[in-house]
């Protein structure tokens, strides 16, 4: 009986996506999402209308907030083992 309800649980689950996978492209092709790519050179926007940034910026106290949160989840969610 058990393996009946898995099976039954996993058709429906199969039959369920695959209704959302057609659902999802019938709605794509009647409201298809349209995009345009356009270069211009640099010198040609005005400013401040393009903000270029090197790199991520670095946080050296970054390790601190790791710890501090391994922390805090431990208390709160390990406490009671």
């Amino acid at each position: 009986m058990e393996k009946l309800a898995w099976a039954v649980t996993l058709a429906a689950s199969v039959f369920y996506a695959s209704y959302q996978v057609r659902v999802s492209l019938e709605e794509s092709e009647q409201n298809p999402i349209s995009t345009s790519i356009e270069t211009a050179p640099v010198q040609g926007l005005p400013f401040p209308a393009v903000s270029i940034r090197a790199g991520k910026a670095r946080n050296n106290y970054r390790y601190v907030q790791d710890d501090k949160n391994f922390l805090l989840y431990r208390h709160f969610f390990c406490s009671g083992k």
